[in-house]
């Protein structure tokens, strides 16, 4: 089949008011390939969809090691924006999901600290242990999503949430282990090797 054929009947699915697992078959069995797959989920909006999904364990996907597959890093990019907007309608499963998921996608954590910022804080507490794995993640650097994280600390202070919020400034004030000098050092002399070969 086309990928235009398959692109109409995941419009026409998705236009319908109605949502059920039937459904989410006939979406399994059109998105086959990456750009059906992606097309769908940048093009999900309905809340309802949500338990559907949710149910048939499609937010597992966000947990595959995507940082060296380009396909799958978009896909998953498009997961993210999907559960953060489905975030204020189902908070306490999107914290299930976070929870659940380890991810070397830094949009998909991005998004994950984005969340953090959007939801009540007595649901984001618990989420303050993934920071620490965010942060060593060696495809991320912390420093581009420090100030939303420093946002989410803010509300976890407001919401009355100190013990997550002090878990959350501690993780931040941590620095990253550095190397030894004997590692660094190699590390040095073979940069200067290959620049002068």
């Amino acid at each position: 089949m086309s990928f235009f054929k398959n692109i109409y009947k995941i419009d026409e699915i998705l236009s319908s008011k109605e949502v059920n697992n039937d459904y989410l078959d006939k979406i399994l069995s059109i998105a086959q390939n990456t750009e059906v797959k992606i097309y769908f989920w940048r093009n999900v909006k309905q809340k309802d969809w949500f338990p559907v999904l949710y149910e048939a364990g499609a937010f597992k996907e966000l947990s595959r090691e995507s940082a060296k597959d380009d396909d799958l890093y978009l896909t998953q990019r498009y997961i993210s924006d999907y559960l953060f907007e489905m975030s204020l309608h189902y908070p306490g499963e999107t914290v299930e999901i976070i929870s659940s998921t380890h991810s070397d996608n830094i949009i998909v954590v991005w998004n994950f600290v984005r969340i953090g910022c959007r939801i009540k804080p007595i649901y984001t507490a618990k989420l303050t242990n993934k920071v620490e794995g965010w942060i060593k993640n060696e495809y991320l650097e912390s420093t581009n999503f420090a100030p939303d994280i420093i946002t989410w600390f803010d509300q976890l202070v407001g919401g009355n949430e100190s013990k997550a919020a002090l878990k959350l400034l501690k993780l931040l004030a941590t620095p990253k282990t550095e190397k030894t000098a004997i590692i660094r050092d190699k590390e040095v002399e073979a940069q200067i090797g290959k620049a002068t070969n």
